[in-house]
């Protein structure tokens, strides 16, 4: 009886199956230059957290990071690492 460990291909299949942003299209460009964007947002919100004393801008500066990570995740499935 073969298991899940000797059978590589449901891993393959997911692979295959993954959907992707089309390299034709401006949007992984768009994705990546709104990614800059709130980069640029969460280095001024650092300013105002004023050593992370203040919660809200605290709150708003950790969601643009997490915002800016995640878009950049997002364009690197098109776009080269280098370039992004």
């Amino acid at each position: 009886m073969r298991s899940c460990r000797d059978d590589p291909t449901p891993f393959l299949r997911s692979a295959e199956t993954t959907p992707r942003i089309s390299e034709s299209t401006p949007v992984p460009w768009i994705i990546l230059l709104l990614a800059g964007l709130f980069e640029i947002a969460w280095a001024i919100g650092l300013k105002y957290t004023e050593g992370f004393t203040r919660p809200w801008p605290t709150f708003g500066t950790a969601a643009a990071m997490l915002v800016s990570l995640w878009l950049l995740g997002m364009a690197m499935k098109s776009l080269p690492v280098g370039t992004a």
